[in-house]
């Protein structure tokens, strides 16, 4: 829920002052990483690892994720990073689907 407030923010307030088909097409981006993951290989990953076993390894990355990556924008946008350039673009659609899947 904070993703698409963060990326609308005006840059004058470290935000990436992005328009709302820009938030919307990184959550199609991921939305269809999602279906693609349930559709082919969830099934192979909870009889591999079981499903407790491949929650808390699906969940210990993310958590990080949650915590590195406004961070991680952050220091983009320091270093001089525009919202629309490539490091900034992927670090957006990488978060999001790595929540997602």
């Amino acid at each position: 829920l904070s993703y698409p407030v963060l990326a609308a923010m005006p840059e004058s307030m470290e935000g990436d002052a992005w328009k709302p088909p820009q938030i919307g097409s990184t959550f199609v981006v991921a939305s269809l990483a999602f279906v693609i993951f349930a559709s082919c290989f969830y099934q192979r990953c909870i009889r591999q690892f079981g499903v407790v076993r491949f929650w808390v390894l699906n969940w210990i990355p993310t958590a990080l994720l949650l915590a590195t990556f406004p961070r991680v924008l952050e220091g983009f946008r320091n270093a001089g990073w525009g919202p629309e350039s490539l490091p900034v673009l992927v670090v957006n659609y990488g978060a999001q689907l790595s929540f997602c899947v």
